[in-house]
């Protein structure tokens, strides 16, 4: 599967990793960005079997997990950092077994973490052609992580979100300096290639952060201008056209989709105390209309949303603890699937479904003083999650 960047937008975040309902079949991948934290939920662009790049070799010792994306249910990738000769240096990691099992293979030449000018996320369109991207650094792929090539950012500006499906790239920019309010616009190219253009009728003036949502030839922007309520687009017809969002206020929306029509929004504002009222709302038609579906709990800020189905949906959230919440029956009650109270509420991110039953999503962040990251899996639609494994 690929990922969708997920982020809870303080500024905003959606997409790599997916699962959906009743019978496991592959998605087209999804994003959910919200601001502030940035997750990924990952759809597979492809069924392919055709194993494509190289065949890799042992994991690094000391492997440290930032960000995963799914391209199917066997085959996916994280990019993360390891011990090296010179200290700390990064790394990618494949499996091709759903994750029982991982090789090393080439890694390019960044700084992996969360900070300004550090990559923070990797995101495969289908087994050969792959990028890793953040805060203005982006590298690509397109013989399976065999090489990376280093490239400009699309635009010139950072890269707050990158996402793929339908046989397309794409790219949330935001102009300038991304820690003032400047333009945002989403560029594109077909995955084979990096000609990446601008997509016209996407930019939206005096952005502070944004997301991507990407379901096969669908896809849709979340941006977050200062002050101001967030701006939601979709692409219908080729053309971007404006939708509504059911959230009030500036901030705090998580938006997933789990096909090209069937969406879900967390809106999240007004946190205190570690506490965040969480209402859910779902659509049926692309983002037009929406219905409020009910209440997740409390605890925690919003970091990001995932949907493996129209009846789950699973919510990222942190703040003295880190939680999963998961609802089965389409928003309308919410369980808590996880939860660590031990890390003092690390994120989460790149949370998202393959299938309707296989999801990952990322706890901790590379750099983050005494907590090792850790990748989950769920193999059973979201109701339990299990650390992976690396092997090393």
């Amino acid at each position: 599967m690929r990922f969708v960047r997920l982020a809870s937008f303080a500024a905003l975040t959606v997409s790599l990793v997916a699962c959906s309902s009743s019978a496991a079949k592959p998605k087209a991948e999804t994003t959910t960005s919200t601001s502030g934290a940035s997750s990924t939920s990952t759809t597979p662009a492809t069924t392919s079997t055709t194993e494509v790049g190289p065949a890799g070799g042992p994991v690094p010792s000391g492997f440290q997990a930032q960000s995963v994306t799914f391209v199917s249910a066997k085959e996916g990738f994280v990019l993360g950092v390891a011990k090296c000769s010179a200290g700390v240096c990064p790394a990618v990691l494949r499996t091709r077994d759903g994750g029982h099992s991982w090789v090393g293979l080439p890694a390019p030449a960044v700084k992996v973490g969360a900070d300004s000018g550090q990559a923070s996320q990797i995101r495969f369109a289908d087994p050969g052609d792959g990028w890793v991207d953040g805060h203005g650094v982006l590298s690509a792929t397109h013989d399976g992580g065999a090489s990376w090539q280093a490239l400009s950012s699309p635009g010139g500006g950072t890269i707050e979100a990158l996402q793929a499906g339908g046989g397309y790239a794409y790219a949330l920019v935001i102009s300038g300096n991304a820690a003032n309010p400047a333009p945002a616009s989403v560029y594109r190219t077909p995955v084979a290639s990096d000609s990446w253009s601008l997509m016209p009728g996407s930019t939206v003036s005096g952005a502070v952060s944004g997301s991507l949502v990407v379901q096969a030839g669908s896809a849709w922007e979340v941006v977050q201008p200062a002050g101001a309520k967030s701006v939601l687009r979709a692409l219908s017809g080729g053309q971007w056209v404006s939708r509504a969002l059911p959230c009030q206020g500036p901030s705090g929306q998580a938006l997933s989709a789990t096909d090209t029509t069937h969406m879900a929004v967390v809106c999240a504002n007004g946190a205190a105390a570690g506490q965040q009222p969480k209402l859910v709302y779902t659509s049926a038609d692309g983002g037009q209309t929406w219905a409020a579906a009910g209440s997740a709990p409390d605890g925690g800020d919003t970091l990001g949303v995932a949907m493996a189905s129209t009846s789950t949906i699973v919510i990222a959230a942190a703040s003295g603890a880190s939680y999963l919440y998961a609802s089965f029956n389409s928003g309308r009650t919410w369980s808590t699937v996880d939860q660590d109270t031990d890390g003092g509420g690390l994120p989460w991110s790149d949370l998202g479904f393959t299938t309707a039953l296989q999801g990952v999503v990322i706890e901790g962040q590379v750099g983050i003083s005494g907590a090792a990251s850790r990748l989950f899996v769920t193999h059973d639609g979201g109701h339990s999650w299990t650390p992976a494994s690396f092997g090393a």
